[in-house]
């Protein structure tokens, strides 16, 4: 039997340790290729991580967290469809988010 693949949510910083850009995939290598060739901030990138998790649904809330804290330079997100409600509230030491799923 096949272990089910984990799912990434990857973090791109540039020279100067700015986050660009959060996204979430099964597939790090084929990501990287669409954003090599869609993206004019792929240049910018020198270095990346990733956080792995057993679900894709884990991934996405851990990447509007990562959103939501970090406000990355190339990230255009609204409302994703999993979040029914959110309500986040930042202080210079904390952040709490509800999402309600």
């Amino acid at each position: 039997m096949e272990m089910p693949q984990p799912f990434a949510c990857y973090r791109h910083y540039n020279a100067a340790g700015e986050l660009l850009y959060v996204g979430v995939t099964a597939s790090t290598g084929k990501r990287d290729s669409g954003h090599k060739s869609g993206s004019e901030w792929f240049g910018e990138i020198v270095r990346s991580e990733c956080t792995y998790f057993a679900t894709r649904r884990e991934a996405l809330v851990f990447e509007a967290a990562c959103i939501i804290v970090d406000e990355p330079k190339y990230n255009k997100w609204s409302m994703p469809s999993y979040c029914v409600g959110r309500t986040a509230m930042r202080s210079s030491t904390s952040l709490r988010m509800i999402i309600v799923m």
